[in-house]
């Protein structure tokens, strides 16, 4: 499959997820909003919601192909700093699907150290 292909699949999965992140912060005014929707964005705040939004980067089909493979390189963590750098965001809160938090790759190494209080401060 062309990287364009793989990465809109990718991104499917990562608006699910920011519909499950909305739904927990429906509560305190989560909405979930696409990328076309940051100009709504003071609308929002001014409303006091919470947006919610996929960190997939906007390229969907446009993925920009990595050197070796197909896999895209620029996935939710990228994403989700391109589009707080857009905005002029102070801070930016990305949430992941892995059981707690280091500095390495988690499916990548079997052996890791979780990382334990004010170490937090620095994921």
């Amino acid at each position: 499959m062309p990287t364009g292909i793989i990465a809109k699949f990718g991104s499917s999965i990562s608006e699910q997820n920011a519909l499950l992140v909305t739904m927990l912060l429906s509560q305190w005014g989560g909405i979930k909003i696409g990328h076309d929707e940051i100009v709504k964005l003071p609308t929002y705040f001014a409303q006091s919601c919470i947006p919610v939004m996929h960190g997939m980067p906007p390229y969907d089909y446009f993925a920009i192909p990595p050197e070796k493979g197909r896999i895209p390189i620029h996935r939710t963590d990228v994403g989700t700093i391109i589009l707080a750098d857009l905005i002029g965001a102070k801070s930016c809160i990305f949430v992941k699907d892995e059981k707690g938090c280091t500095l390495t790759i988690p499916r990548k190494i079997q052996r890791r150290s979780l990382l334990h209080g004010s170490a937090f401060k620095n994921c």
